[in-house]
């Protein structure tokens, strides 16, 4: 393959080439897909290639980057009804769906790293539909879904590591059994989302809406929910240990069962959730309102319960260790049927 800077030099070339009466050379799905083959078909551009690509497109000032995303939104639709398909001498011996992932990468990577803000997804369902597929397949390097409206998609058991999904909309999307570790919600919708069993370890979700998501068994450990949005939210058996969820609003959600030791819940609302057995140990929970909360068998060995609003539904058997009670305090617990060690 030729070096990335003259790869990118061709496609320019290429899709912003005008006639003497300003109108584009390529200026059908069907032609633009031939180009993009030649430039990309032939190998997967590995990390470092594909690294320098975002770079040089990022390099272009805004008004080439916007030039570039409406050209590329223009041929996105008939690309997904070809199914991005390329065929050609030069690669008769690699599988048809390798050469058309390693396309897709290559156009998603320019069109997506050229936009700010905009939504590039097709209204279309189906459009919509065949996207999130390629997506799901080809993996792209650093995969850019910042502010992309990807409601009711399906990325169930997706390997989508390291993605950004900062601002996208992906209200009642399905995750069941997704692994998106180390990715970026910032400020993502994921209202209703089916996120059973999703493995989203050490990610970012500052402010992200799961309103009634469904969390279940889901994996969030080591993670940033500073501000997020649990209402509703079923995270039964969920993981949140050593999580930052500071100003976190819990409110109404199941938590049964859910581990969450030595994470920071300063300043969180718990006010009616049901956190049945759940684990708390080694938790910062300074300020906490746990207002009308069912913590039936729920554990807090260990744990900073500074200024806890206790006005609960429940402490029976509830247990507590090493924790710094005052007289009152104890007293109060031992009436509530707690467990005090």
């Amino acid at each position: 393959m030729r070096e990335i800077q003259e790869i990118w030099q061709q496609f320019k070339d290429d899709f912003l080439e005008k006639d003497g009466q300003e109108n584009y050379l390529i200026n059908h799905s069907a032609a633009a897909l031939v180009h993009l083959g030649h430039l990309f078909a032939e190998a997967s551009l590995d990390a470092a290639q594909s690294q320098r690509l975002i770079e040089l497109v990022q390099e272009e000032n805004t008004e080439i980057r916007q030039e570039i995303i409406d050209r590329l939104a223009f041929f996105l639709p008939g690309m997904l009804d070809e199914n991005f398909h390329y065929s050609a001498a030069s690669v008769d011996l690699r599988s048809p769906s390798a050469v058309r992932n390693d396309i897709f990468s290559a156009f998603w990577t320019i069109l997506s790293y050229s936009n700010e803000s905009q939504n590039l997804i097709p209204e279309s369902q189906q459009l919509k539909n065949k996207l999130t597929l390629f997506i799901k397949q080809s993996k792209p390097y650093q995969l850019n879904l910042r502010y992309q409206n990807l409601e009711n998609t399906d990325f169930s058991y997706a390997q989508l590591i390291e993605v950004d999904f900062s601002y996208a909309n992906l209200a009642h999307a399905n995750f069941i059994h997704a692994k998106c570790a180390k990715s970026n919600f910032y400020n993502a919708s994921l209202r209703e989302a089916n996120l059973y069993f999703t493995e989203m370890q050490s990610s970012f979700f500052s402010f992200t809406d799961f309103y009634k998501a469904n969390l279940a068994q889901a994996i969030l450990s080591h993670s940033v929910l500073h501000g997020a949005n649990f209402e509703q939210a079923d995270l039964s058996e969920a993981s949140l240990e050593n999580c930052k969820a500071d100003h976190a609003n819990f409110v109404a959600t199941d938590m049964m069962l859910t581990k969450m030791m030595e994470g920071d819940f300063k300043h969180c609302d718990f006010g009616e959730a049901n956190l049945t057995r759940a684990d708390l140990s080694k938790a910062d929970l300074t300020e906490v309102s746990f207002q009308d909360a069912n913590l039936y068998q729920a554990t807090f060995h260990d744990a900073c319960i500074e200024e806890v609003n206790w006005e609960v539904k429940s402490l029976k058997k509830a247990t507590f260790k090493k924790n710094s009670l005052d007289e009152s305090k104890y007293l109060f617990f031992q009436r509530q049927g707690a467990l005090l060690e």
